[in-house]
């Protein structure tokens, strides 16, 4: 195929790499399927804890940040999830540009959860999912929430397509077909397990690469959402990127290895082995959550307080930083009610004041933030 640089508008001859469709079966040695099954048995177990809560959301809301912290890291924008929360709570209309990229995962993966309570997942609705992930940051352009129109290529920043290290299908009827054929056997009765054709979904998704920029994040969503929607999982309490994040040549050359050799056994047992390390850390953390939520209540209770103290110290799990105008928007009740509630939180030390100033004030739950970024 003839390549035009977007740069430098030089043409380049150069092949791309057409994915198989995906098989509807595969051949699995016997530590895969052993991996497969102590995967599909930690997701079992996270997903019973989390539903303990009356309010899963609690839970739900720390984790997409998480989330969204560890999948951008992997595609190079690097932020602190303190300082995701601090921007979140003081709503500031100009962000940082890397905060700015975070958040557009977090809008991204609030509305995939949204859309698959209605419609099941298709290119349409991660069509929807790019565009949110996109809008608002250097990314953005006029054909964000689009299959792509243009060539593009992995490799060194600003690389040559010539110096990449993988080319995608070229746009048009190739790209177009090989997603129309992902479209629909994510929808097949497969005799496979469900964690066996995620696997699959995500490589095939990788590999045909439909969009300029994001399918990295968007890839990695679309994971987790069929675990959702496969019944693995009712709520957005797994991470999967700090597994990859640390792992980041491991994962590439896995995905390269598979491309280059078929070998769908080597990465299947990779995939579901991170879906598995993070399935236990995310019950680890769902535990040490709400061991802190109920001990932080009992000392409450046990010096006589009650009331909007109680419901905010209950809530903290999910919304570790804080500001006073914000709790009483929360919770309905006036602005000296909230900054009352808020300073008994801090002398009994579940709060500190993270700012040093008089005004704008932040303040955080040290111990829950350390649990959540501990993961």
């Amino acid at each position: 195929m003839t390549v035009v640089d977007p740069v430098t508008e030089e043409s380049y001859q150069h092949h791309a790499y057409i994915p198989e469709p995906l098989p509807s079966r595969v051949d699995l040695s016997a530590p895969t399927w052993s991996e497969v099954s102590e995967a599909a048995s930690a997701l079992a177990r996270l997903d019973e804890a989390g539903s303990q809560l009356p309010n899963p959301f609690l839970l739900v809301r720390p984790t997409i940040r998480r989330e969204a912290v560890s999948t951008s890291a992997l595609e190079g924008t690097y932020a602190e999830l303190s300082d995701l929360l601090e921007a979140e709570v003081l709503d500031e209309v100009q962000v940082p540009e890397q905060i700015a990229e975070v958040r557009g995962y977090i809008r991204a993966a609030e509305l995939g959860l949204e859309l698959l309570e209605a419609r099941p997942l298709s290119l349409r609705l991660v069509d929807e999912l790019h565009a949110a992930l996109m809008h608002g940051t250097r990314g953005d352009s006029w054909d964000s929430g689009q299959v792509r129109s243009r060539q593009n290529w992995i490799g060194p920043h600003q690389c040559k397509i010539t110096e990449s290290y993988f080319v995608p299908p070229p746009p048009g009827g190739i790209l177009g077909d090989g997603l129309r054929e992902w479209e629909q056997w994510i929808h097949r009765d497969l005799e496979m397990p469900l964690l066996v054709s995620v696997s699959l979904s995500h490589y095939q998704f990788e590999t045909l690469h439909p969009y300029i920029d994001g399918n990295g994040r968007i890839g990695r969503l679309i994971a987790i959402l069929q675990l959702i929607q496969g019944g693995a999982l009712r709520h957005h309490l797994l991470t999967i990127s700090p597994y990859f994040e640390v792992r980041r040549k491991e994962y590439t050359d896995h995905l390269r290895h598979l491309s280059e050799t078929g070998d769908w056994d080597t990465w299947i047992r990779f995939f579901v082995t991170g879906i598995k390390v993070q399935a236990v850390k995310a019950l680890e953390r769902v535990r040490e959550l709400m061991e802190f939520r109920q001990s932080t209540r009992q000392k409450l209770t046990d010096i006589g307080l009650r009331g909007v103290v109680l419901r905010m110290a209950d809530d903290l799990i999910g919304y570790p930083v804080i500001t006073v105008p914000m709790m009483a928007k929360n919770y309905e009740v006036t602005y000296p009610a909230a900054n009352a509630a808020v300073s008994k939180l801090v002398e009994v030390d579940v709060l500190r004041e993270a700012t040093g100033r008089r005004y704008a004030r932040i303040f955080v739950a040290s111990e829950v933030l350390r649990i959540i970024e501990d993961r």
